[in-house]
């Protein structure tokens, strides 16, 4: 159980705030237990997830149920399988997509969710989430399949899709965020990294390269490149195309 409360008045400096001018109650309750090796399966986790927000004048924001139970099985293989029963406090309407808006009003509303994990040790592996259920007074089907390869200690790679449908009373609307990572290390110290995604919404398609030269924990030399363009190829009128270099050094000044 934990307990959090964010003034109207507070500042985070050079922090990040998600949400301000709140209440947050949490609670938890999980336990785990392994059968005698019945069906391949190793162990079971249910548990019951609870957050919720309040405004400090008493009005509720939001509150999340989480009720679930993870399967994992000997062989690697996970299977979670859960409900959630989910509220929203919409004090003010406001655009979720273009042209479709949420209208100020309180939403109940209940989804089932389903995620599966092959083993993650293996050279490839593969995971999916995917919910179902209402979503401020309509539909939403959810899912998140992801698709990791990877090749001993020197490249990684993870390619996954985001995707949203969503049937609202006044509208609906698909989104789609396509996603590549990719990680070759030439040592232990040196490698490169890229990020590679696309946005439907935005019809945009952004990269980020980093070249990593490590000499200890947060140290040594880096050098990035970010870019972001229309899906066609033209450039976006005071488009990010940026290098960033960076290298930084730890000592200790007293020897």
């Amino acid at each position: 159980m934990s307990y959090t409360e964010v003034g109207a008045d507070f500042n985070p400096e050079m922090g990040y705030l998600k949400r301000e001018n709140y209440r947050k109650w949490s609670g938890r309750i999980f336990t785990r237990f392994r059968p005698e090796n019945k069906y391949g399966i190793l162990e079971l986790r249910p548990h019951v997830n609870f957050d919720g927000y309040w405004k400090l004048d008493g009005r509720q924001e939001s509150g999340r149920w989480h009720i679930d139970n993870h399967w994992e099985f000997r062989s690697g293989f996970e299977i979670h399988t859960g409900m959630n029963l989910v509220y929203e406090g919409v004090f003010a309407p406001f655009e979720i997509s273009s042209g479709d808006t949420v209208l100020a009003n309180e939403y109940n509303d209940k989804e089932i969710q389903i995620m599966i994990m092959t083993n993650n040790a293996k050279p490839a592996s593969f995971s999916a989430m995917t919910r179902i259920g209402g979503f401020f007074g309509g539909d939403r089907v959810s899912s998140t399949p992801t698709i990791r390869l990877r090749y001993k200690d020197q490249f990684t790679s993870e390619f996954s899709l985001n995707y949203n449908k969503v049937e609202l009373p006044d509208g609906k609307f698909e989104t789609k965020l396509v996603r590549s990572r990719l990680t070759y290390a030439f040592s232990p110290k040196i490698y490169i990294q890229s990020l590679l995604q696309y946005n439907n919404q935005s019809d945009e398609w952004s990269m980020n390269w980093r070249f990593i030269w490590q000499q200890s924990a947060a140290t040594g030399l880096y050098l990035v490149y970010n870019q972001t363009q229309d899906y066609d190829g033209i450039p976006i009128p005071n488009s990010t195309k940026s290098f960033a270099l960076k290298y930084s050094y730890l000592f200790d000044a007293l020897n």
